[in-house]
């Protein structure tokens, strides 16, 4: 059994969040990965799913940083029917491969090319969302850039949405990171995790504890915030906005 549920796996990335996904190669490699992994990861998508605040026949517009080839967006727009989506992602690659795989939203499931590396959403994103989910990209960023994408996905979000993150949360404690580390590798098949977890903040990773992340929510705005899920280094942390 593995640990990693979301649509992103931890990759070493010292060129900035996102760029390395630009190799189809590579690309090709962790879609392939992630399928066999579909059963882990639905049901984790499911629950964030069902914890938006809007009813499901809403007509919502919602927004995935990070999407990947949508796997999230797309569980997303399978529990709000009348929804429309937009999946935001550095990769050309990963979009080209999405754009096959979601061709059976039509128009409620579109692809914009960009970078958030910086902690900012691109100049070219254009509205506001009723909801705002994202699965293990956040972690990439460092703490300061980490503040900023909430405060500005609180101003990019209506009354009334929310904001639901899935990534690596570290535990704040040395001995309890060794703890997970330990009890994952039990859990996993032998080799599964080579090559792609990571420590805490090594390298291009920052994983703040949940209650850091719970305070910069608090901070952006977010009213209630709390963590949602959690199953050792990975949790769903999110709020409101009333």
């Amino acid at each position: 059994m593995t640990q990693h549920v979301g649509a992103h796996a931890g990759h070493h990335d010292p060129e900035g969040h996102g760029h390395h996904w630009k190799d189809a190669e590579r690309v090709r490699d962790f879609v392939q990965r992630m399928d066999q992994r579909v059963s882990e990861r639905t049901p984790v998508f499911e629950l964030l799913a069902a914890l938006a605040p809007h009813d499901q026949t809403a007509p919502i517009r919602v927004l995935d940083l990070g999407t990947g080839y949508g796997a999230l967006l797309a569980v997303v727009l399978d529990a709000f029917p009348n929804a429309q989506g937009v999946g935001l992602d550095v990769s050309e690659a990963m979009i080209e491969v999405g754009r096959q795989r979601t061709d059976r939203y039509g128009a409620r499931f579109r692809f914009h090319l960009g970078d958030l590396a910086d902690g900012t959403l691109p100049s070219d994103l254009e509205g506001n969302f009723d909801l705002i989910v994202s699965s293990l990209v956040v972690h990439h960023l460092p703490p300061e850039h980490v503040r900023r994408m909430y405060q500005i996905v609180y101003q990019r979000l209506a009354p009334g949405g929310a904001f639901l993150n899935l990534d690596h949360i570290g535990p704040g404690d040395d001995y309890l990171q060794e703890r997970y580390l330990t009890a994952q590798e039990r859990l996993e098949e032998p080799g599964a995790r080579a090559g792609r977890d990571c420590p805490q903040n090594v390298g291009s990773h920052y994983r703040g504890s949940v209650e850091e992340h719970l305070a910069w929510l608090n901070e952006a705005g977010f009213a209630p915030v709390d963590c949602f899920w959690r199953r050792l280094n990975q949790a769903m942390v999110g709020g409101f906005k009333q």
